[in-house]
């Protein structure tokens, strides 16, 4: 029962990673950018000095480091949003560290981020 279980919640997980970064992918296509361009992109520079002046990304959500940070989409719905208080609503601060375990812990189990965030939080205590 256990493992029909597990199974299902993974592949549950993994429908809603495809449904998010469809939604990502479709926002980039209507407006003619891939996502290494939007990250290039001058709303994104513009998004990350905006987001840079609230305290809570000036060190990382999970451990509090603050070297090497990265700001980090955690929903892409507003990442077009001409209202730059929008767009800071889908984001989190993570180090370089945790937005690596952060992200081998989402592949690995097929979590959307925050999820991986919870568990990765957990691991580290």
């Amino acid at each position: 029962m256990f493992n029909r279980w597990s199974e299902f919640i993974y592949n549950m997980n993994k429908n809603i990673l495809k449904i998010q970064y469809s939604a990502r992918n479709k926002r980039l296509k209507n407006n003619d950018m891939t996502y290494q361009e939007f990250l290039k992109s001058d709303i994104w520079k513009q998004t990350k000095e905006y987001v840079k002046q609230f305290p809570e990304f000036n060190c990382c959500f999970v451990c509090s480091s603050t070297i090497k940070l990265n700001i980090h989409h955690m929903t892409y719905t507003k990442m077009f949003d001409k209202s730059l208080k929008k767009r800071k609503q889908g984001l989190i601060c993570l180090c370089n560290t945790c937005h690596n375990g952060v992200h081998i812990i989402s592949q690995d189990n097929n979590y959307g981020l925050r999820q991986a965030i919870k568990k990765y939080k957990r691991a580290r205590l």
